[in-house]
């Protein structure tokens, strides 16, 4: 499923010489006539001109700005937190349904565009593919909403295809590991739009996997410990895909895990993981966490509540830390070949390790 119009090495260099931005969408609609978007987009520290709405690299035209005070509340002393809604609908080129287009809402600041958000889009995308119940939505996101889940999966898909195009060749079978797939929310999509890859998800939650065995039917679904080692056969994947684990392990419990992951990757094999890097810690973060990553480089102190029908008290964190620290936590393990700030939702630093040999 390769795309082959979005580098994350351009993304963040592109970032990094100018203002920071932090968005989502709540809504991306297209059909035969007509794209319809909303969400929000903030820029840090600066006032958008306007913001210009893309698809495929054309502009389509410029999005409206409205009132979100969800985000006026949460960045109460930004200049432009309080108008960072947008909205758009116009007419839209006819679309070709075997295809994935990159929809692109990058704000103006100063007369010079800014990297704003960035989504793929295909019709019927989330076409035969089930929605877990309110309970293993939630546990996952936070949010009830369908459209929330649906979402979050397409986004971060639509961020991880760069990396996986670039560790895998297509031509052959690979073997793909979501290690904390949870309901399968990404899982799926990978097994919907990408039938040339083997695809195994783990878990720690029994009821999450027992659903994905249920309804994911094309993939293999395997429940592991809350620490190593798993059931999984070493040296058996070319790749293993960690969204937002990390970001809810102690250093301790990662070191244990970053051993077993490249236990089950073959030589060569790629990890590509996520972890909550500086930027994840400007505020509104607490203080503390920022002070824990000047003096260790890591913060893991932090309780994270959202799992805690599934794992012990205490064991799920809110974890932050540094590209420094990430690189020499992995490097026991793993080549570090690249690490992107913010190249999950604009927010998750991503990591693309390879096991050596």
């Amino acid at each position: 499923m390769r795309t082959g119009s979005f580098s994350h090495r351009a993304a963040a260099s592109s970032s990094a010489a100018g203002p920071l931005c932090r968005g989502y969408f709540d809504r991306v609609h297209r059909d035969d006539g007509s794209l319809v978007l909303a969400g929000w987009l903030l820029v840090l520290g600066r006032a958008a001109d306007r913001v210009v709405v893309r698809l495929d690299g054309r502009v389509l035209g410029e999005a409206a700005r409205v009132p979100f005070d969800g985000v006026a509340s949460l960045y109460p002393d930004e200049p432009d937190a309080r108008r960072a809604g947008f909205y758009f609908v116009a007419a839209a080129p006819p679309m070709d349904h075997g295809r994935w287009s990159r929809i692109e809402v990058d704000p103006i600041v100063g007369g010079r565009m800014v990297e704003g958000l960035s989504i793929l889009h295909r019709p019927g995308w989330w076409a035969d593919l089930p929605v877990p119940p309110e309970p293993l939505r939630i546990r996952v996101t936070g949010h009830g909403s369908v459209d929330y889940y649906r979402l979050g999966a397409l986004q971060t898909l639509s961020d991880l295809l760069p990396a996986l195009d670039e560790s895998i060749g297509l031509g052959a079978r690979p073997r793909v590991l979501d290690w904390g797939c949870g309901s399968g929310r990404v899982t799926g999509l990978l097994l919907a739009h990408w039938p040339e890859a083997d695809v195994v998800g783990c878990d720690i939650d029994a009821e999450a996997i027992a659903w994905c065995d249920a309804h994911l039917a094309a993939g293999r679904f395997v429940e592991c410990p809350r620490r190593p080692p798993t059931r999984l056969d070493a040296e058996s994947f070319d790749v293993v895909i960690g969204f937002s684990v990390l970001t809810h392990l102690t250093r301790d419990r990662q070191a244990a895990w970053l051993a077993e992951i490249a236990r089950l990757l073959r030589p060569g094999g790629r990890f590509l993981a996520t972890v909550s890097g500086e930027f994840a810690a400007l505020p509104p973060c607490p203080p503390a966490v920022r002070d824990d990553l000047a003096r260790d480089g890591i913060s893991d102190g932090f309780v994270d509540p959202a799992l805690e029908d599934v794992a012990p008290p205490g064991y799920y964190r809110a974890v932050y830390q540094t590209e420094a620290y990430t690189r020499r936590a992995f490097e026991p393990f793993f080549e570090v070949l690249d690490y992107v700030p913010r190249a999950m939702s604009r927010f998750q630093d991503l990591v693309i390790a390879r096991k050596p040999g």
